[in-house]
Order: structure tokens, then C-alpha cells, then sequence
């Protein structure tokens, strides 16, 4: 957001409650769709956007679904994902967390103030916000863009009725290094694609790669990224000072061994385990000059990887309306209604989709989970309906 504001030199201020930039550097890889990429070619100056493809790791051969047997159940190649040779900008990529915050802060520093905890704000008669922070400073603006995340504060007093709430979904995830001798026993089926693994009775297994091809060894910098997610029933005895290692493996005794092994083979300091929230939907509201973006107004389980996309594309759509306010051609709080409808329409249809893959990926029933593996393996054998169910899936 910020790099299109200054790309169209329109003033602004981001208050950050971190010391630092360098307070904010863990995380996995993060998957950025067609929507996503999108975004970042509008959004970020010339030199940001060739920065951020310098930084992507290799391409990936599209998605797999498996059973718990190593069995493939479908494959679908990227070129059907997304289409065939798609410009930059309309492709897939896969970048470190690390490195895309710290280019999307990059030429930033002078419109950055850091350690700024928000307390509270006030909405004031002349239509402007004044914004009070837990340091005893307060600051005076247009616009307040509430982009801070999750447990939102801006959300928490404007929109005091919306609510996120446990999904009844626990993942336990981690990292395993793609190094010279882990390349040897991990199957090119797992380092060079995405993957969805679907047991017949219960639990969900997904792994991502993320690797610059190169360095293999250096700065743990190539790895595998997996997750094993389950109904909370199987965690209830878990915590963050569990062997969460061993809590996946006991979980799945009977899954090949491959699976096992990469999970074995996880990077100790990688782990994490996660309660699985969501959003609830909530109705519109009247706009006004406060107004919220990515997982402060619509966060989402990980589960179809649209979290940070919507996030991006608010980033896109909000920075379009607000240039149209400085042309003059919307007033200040007709720009943000039409952000907040668009943003409210997609963001939470992917608050929907992903939580209907999370209730497919907990469910224990049986006949549902047979009768999807099976139109798997018959989608992988009749292209016409692999191409009618994924073809069209992540383009937008």
C-alpha cells in the first residue's frame, strides 16, 4: 500500500509498533497466486516489483494430491493452473516472508515511524482521524488504514461485533532442509511441486517447496514446508512445548514412510503449532475515514493460500481509489465505500472457500473422502475433467 501511495506521490505515514525493521524476521515461505502478483506489478515501483523476482524461488510443477500410501491421485501441471506461457505478472511464485517485507520496505524509511503502539483513535467533526499511541503521542490525518493484522486494535474499536473464532482445526508444521544429501531420499514428487495428501479416514498432510536452486547448503535458505492438520480432538493434550514432532509421527503410524521422514527430518527450531481461526462474516457498515485491509477485516485459514493474496490485492484496489480522491474525480469517503464493497465481496467469498477446505480437511467421513480420491484418479485419466475441476481455480 505504501509503495503505491509513494509511487503516486501521494502523502503518507506508516506507524509501526516494532522497534525496528528487524524485529519482524521470521516465517515461512509465502505462495503468491495470480491475484497476488497482480497486485505487486501495480503496486511497486520498477525497481521493487525486478526485486521481487530476483528473490522467488524456482518454479513449481504445479499440484499433486496423494493418499497416505504415496499413491497419486491427481497432478495438475502449472500451465493448467494458471495457462500457458502467462506474463510475469499473471504467474505463480513462491518467496520468502523475510525477503518480500524487507522489499516492500525498501526506500520506505523516511515515511516510517517505528515503536508506535496503537492505543486508540477519534474520528473528528472536520472528517479527519486523530490517532493516539501508547507512547503519549497522537498524530492528526485524513485517512487511518488499520493494516494491523489478525487481532486487529483498529478493528477491535471500530468494528467491535466482528469476530474471529476457532475453525475446531489444529496444524502442526515445520520446515525440512533441501540440502545435498536431503535432495538424495526427498522424491522430486515433494521438492518440486506443491502437494495435498487426502488419507482415506481422517487428517490432512500439505507440503510446499521453496528453492533458489543454488547455495544448497548455505543459510538454510532451500527447504520443504509441510503441515499435518487435524481436527483439535487429536491435539487436546498438545502445547508449544510439546515434542510436536512426535505428536504428528504418532498421528499417522500406517502413512509412508516418506512422510514420516520428512517430518523426522524437520528443522527443530521450524515448528509451530497452530490453532486454525477465521473470520466471521459481517454485514457492510457505513464508510467513513477509517478503514481496514488484509487479515484485519478478512483473515482466513491458510487453506487455499489466499490470506496474503486478498491482503495485496485491498493494497491494489484501496491504492486505486485513494489516486482517484487526489484527480479529484471521487470525494474521500465515496472512494472508500467502493474499496470496502469490493474488498468485502472477494475477501470474504475467500473466507468462505477457505473455510470450506478446512472443514473438508478435518472430516472423518469415509464415503466423502473415498468418493473424492476416486474423482481424483479419474480426473487424472480424462483431461477434459481435470481441466473442468482445477483449470480454473487460481486465477483470480
Amino acid at each position: 500500500m505504501a509503495q503505491a501511495l509513494q509511487k503516486n506521490k501521494i502523502s503518507f505515514t506508516i506507524y509501526e509498533k516494532n522497534d525496528k525493521a528487524e524485529d519482524w524476521l521470521d516465517g515461512y515461505r509465502i505462495h503468491i497466486r495470480s491475484v497476488g502478483s497482480k497486485a505487486l506489478h501495480q503496486c511497486l515501483p520498477f525497481k521493487q516489483w525486478n526485486d521481487f523476482l530476483n528473490h522467488t524461488g524456482l518454479d513449481a510443477d504445479g499440484i499433486g494430491f496423494l493418499t497416505e500410501d504415496f499413491e497419486e491421485l491427481v497432478h495438475v501441471p502449472e500451465k493448467l493452473m494458471i495457462g500457458q506461457n502467462p506474463e510475469p505478472y499473471l504467474k505463480q511464485y513462491a518467496i520468502n516472508r523475510t525477503d518480500l517485507r524487507k522489499i516492500l520496505l525498501s526506500d520506505l524509511d523516511e515515511s516510517i515511524n517505528y515503536g508506535k503502539k496503537l492505543d486508540r483513535f477519534e474520528q473528528l467533526e472536520n472528517g479527519s482521524v486523530k490517532i493516539f499511541f501508547a507512547d503519549g503521542t497522537n498524530e492528526e490525518a485524513d485517512i487511518l488504514i488499520g493494516a494491523d493484522g489478525a487481532n486487529s486494535k483498529v478493528r477491535q474499536q471500530y468494528l467491535p461485533n466482528a469476530r474471529r473464532v476457532e475453525t475446531g482445526a489444529i496444524a502442526i508444521g515445520g520446515r525440512t532442509m533441501l540440502t545435498v544429501e536431503s535432495r538424495k531420499w526427498i522424491p522430486i514428487t515433494i521438492s518440486g511441486r506443491m502437494n495435498v495428501v487426502m488419507p482415506k479416514d481422517k487428517f490432512f498432510f500439505f507440503n510446499a517447496f521453496f528453492d533458489k536452486g543454488k547455495d544448497v547448503d548455505s543459510d538454510k535458505c532451500n527447504y520443504i514446508l509441510w503441515s499435518l492438520v487435524g481436527d483439535k480432538k487429536y491435539f487436546q493434550d498438545v502445547s508449544v512445548e510439546s515434542d510436536l514432532k512426535q505428536k504428528a509421527l504418532s498421528l499417522i503410524p500406517h502413512w509412508n514412510p516418506i512422510y514420516k521422514k520428512i517430518i523426522s527430518e524437520g528443522d527443530g527450531d521450524t515448528l509451530l503449532l497452530l490453532n486454525i481461526k477465521t473470520m466471521l462474516p459481517i454485514k457492510s457498515w457505513a464508510a467513513s475515514s477509517v478503514t481496514l485491509m488484509g487479515d484485519a477485516i478478512h483473515n482466513m485459514t491458510p487453506m487455499q493460500g489466499m490470506g496474503a493474496n486478498m491482503a495485496l490485492y485491498d493494497a491494489f484496489i484501496l491504492s486505486k481509489q485513494l489516486i482517484e480522491v487526489v484527480l479529484q474525480r471521487k470525494d474521500k469517503l465515496e472512494a472508500i465505500k467502493a474499496y470496502e464493497t469490493d474488498m468485502r465481496n472477494k475477501g470474504f467469498a475467500a473466507v468462505a472457500k477457505s473455510m470450506k477446505y478446512t472443514h473438508k480437511a478435518i472430516s472423518e467421513n469415509r464415503l466423502i473422502r473415498l468418493m473424492s480420491r476416486n474423482w481424483f484418479r479419474l480426473c487424472n485419466k480424462v483431461f477434459f475433467l481435470k481441466k473442468i475441476s482445477f483449470g480454473n481455480n487460481w486465477k483470480d
